[in-house]
């Protein structure tokens, strides 16, 4: 699971969950993790402040999250959240935001995850 942490000796603008110098550059590549990552709950202040609802999903998918977490436990509780973030990705992959790829990798990761587990 990421952190919306900061280290701008790493990288100045973004948190780790939204940022591709944590998760691919040192996760993936100095780590060599090749498993799901999920990003922390993307209603955290640090996020929401921050950045937009859209953006956030497109910068923490094209950072190299695969699993994104919506507590939906904030001041004003929306039913339709998990119904929006999958309307943003769609959305952000068709305007070409997302590469298709990053979808199917993140698919694959999380089918193997769950074949592991026989889930």
């Amino acid at each position: 699971m990421t952190a919306h942490i900061m280290n701008t000796d790493i990288d100045p603008g973004n948190p780790a969950t939204l940022s591709s110098k944590f998760l691919q550059d040192i996760l993936r590549g100095e780590l060599n993790y090749e498993g799901v990552i999920v990003s922390d709950d993307m209603q955290m202040g640090a996020i929401i402040i921050n950045f937009g609802f859209e953006e956030a999903i497109v910068k923490a998918i094209n950072a190299g999250c695969n699993l994104l977490i919506f507590s939906n436990n904030g001041s004003r509780y929306d039913e339709d959240i998990a119904q929006k973030s999958f309307e943003a990705i769609k959305k952000a992959v068709r305007d070409g935001k997302i590469a298709e790829v990053e979808i199917n990798s993140a698919y694959t990761r999380i089918k193997e995850l769950k074949e592991k587990f026989k889930i």
